[in-house]
Formats: structure tokens, sequence, C-alpha cells
């Protein structure tokens, strides 16, 4: 069991799904949609040693509800609420 706490400032709807890299050096938020603007908050990739945000996936015009990475750790995948999948 891992468990990873860190004091991040994430979207501000929260997020609704998450994944972390196999070497556990990276995690990826999945979002909501935010009702004030009519976007989904995009994937985000943190730096789990650092708290920090890495980069911004930006491409699904719906929340993103599921996110795996591949057993290398070098592609994600990301989909949701009937949208095609993409592979990062």
């Amino acid at each position: 069991e891992r468990v990873w706490l860190a004091d991040i400032q994430g979207p501000p709807m929260g997020c609704g799904c998450v994944a972390f890299s196999p070497d556990g050096t990276r995690l990826v938020s999945g979002g909501p949609a935010i009702p004030e603007i009519g976007e989904a908050v995009p994937p985000i990739v943190w730096d789990t040693a650092t708290g920090q945000e890495k980069q911004h996936l930006s491409g699904h015009p719906r929340p993103v509800s599921v996110l795996a990475f591949s057993a290398a750790g070098d592609r994600l995948f990301s989909g949701g609420g009937g949208q095609p999948i993409k592979c990062w």
C-alpha cells in the first residue's frame, strides 16, 4: 500500500479520478466539469516528490472519469463520458 500526502493546489472543483505512474513519480488527476465556464478540468500531471503541477493535458471536451498508465509508464490513457479514449 502506498500513501501519498501532499499539499497540492488542484482544480477548484476537485478531482474525480487519479492514477499513479508505475514508478510512483507521477500522479495524474482528472476532474469534473466546471459549470461557470462550461469546460471540463483537464487531466493534470503532478510530480509526486514536489507536489507541483508538471503538465495540463487539454483536449477532452467532457469530464475525465478514467485514467490509467501503461505497465511501462510511458503512456497515459484518459477518457470518460462517452468520449474517445486519448493516449498521451
